[in-house]
């Protein structure tokens, strides 16, 4: 028995014909970057806060991605933890220079 083969042409017009056919948008995703030495967590700047900034954890879900955002590192990873979400430590080197200056110990934000 020999198999016919169909030209991928010839299935589209089918499927336009018989409009059995889904539609697929793709989105361009932006590629999140973490200098901060945490898992998803990034540093964005703020003009309404004192500061001037306030740390971002990126959120995956099916409906697109959305981030949670706190003024302290400290309540972030707090908050984070509460969730379940997970939270740990990509890089030790960038961690150490994101704790200092979030003026907090490495350990404890862990």
């Amino acid at each position: 028995m020999v198999e016919k083969t169909v030209p991928l042409r010839e299935l589209f017009d089918t499927a336009l014909k018989k409009q059995n056919y889904q539609v697929h948008k793709h989105k361009k995703r932006k590629k999140w970057t973490t200098k901060s030495g945490f898992y998803k967590v990034q540093k964005k700047e703020c003009k309404k806060c004192k500061q001037g900034f306030t740390w971002t954890y990126r959120v995956t879900t099916p409906n697109g991605d959305h981030t949670i955002s706190r003024t302290d590192l400290l309540r972030l990873k707090k908050d984070i933890t509460d969730i379940g979400l997970e939270w740990f430590v990509i890089d030790e080197e960038r961690a150490k220079k994101t704790a200092k200056e979030s003026h907090h110990k490495l350990d404890i934000l862990r």
